[in-house]
């Protein structure tokens, strides 16, 4: 069992200690998972905590072959949700996290492999009869960063395109 002042990282069923400069109470402390990697980390509110913030574009217009950015952050955060609405899928989105390409993918690409992503989702919108309402909806969600992300939008046809809804909601570390 680790002391009170130790931070536990557990990997592939291996025990790590490592100390920390003061004591902390265990019920601060939480799990955090990242694929094979759990963490017990501090949620002392002079260390890191995390705050919710959004950027509603709603209504921008680009021209042919013209880019946004939406969202271009520095230090450690989540996108929880990126999100847009267009009356055509003349349209594509550019994600950088940590200075590297994420995703750049037009709506038609991300349509295809959002069957098989639950980060990603692309379709025709449909009103309550089931009857197209002419908008096309991508969603990007969950996306760790822990040193900067970039998100830009695109239009990638030969005519202007006004975006019904734009927005992206993201959490910073501060």
């Amino acid at each position: 069992m680790p002391e009170d002042n130790e931070i536990v990282i557990y990997k592939r069923g291996e025990v790590i200690p490592a100390s920390i400069p003061k004591r902390i109470p265990p019920e601060l402390l939480q799990i955090i998972a990242l694929d094979d990697l759990k963490v017990a980390a501090s949620r002392v509110a002079s260390i890191l905590t995390p705050t919710t913030r959004f950027v509603d574009l709603a209504r921008s217009s680009l021209g042919p072959a013209r880019a946004l950015t939406v969202l271009y952050k520095s230090g450690a955060g989540q996108l929880e949700q990126f999100h847009i609405r267009s009356p055509n899928t003349d349209f594509g989105i550019l994600i950088a996290v940590d200075m590297r390409s994420f995703l750049a993918k037009t709506y038609d690409e991300i349509r295809q492999i959002s069957q098989h992503s639950p980060e990603l989702s692309a379709f025709a919108e449909l009103d309550e009869d089931g009857n197209p309402t002419g908008h096309y909806v991508a969603s990007i969600r969950d996306i760790p960063y822990e040193n900067s992300i970039w998100v830009r939008v695109q239009n990638t046809g030969s005519a202007p395109v006004t975006f019904s809804q734009l927005f992206a909601k993201y959490t910073i570390k501060e």
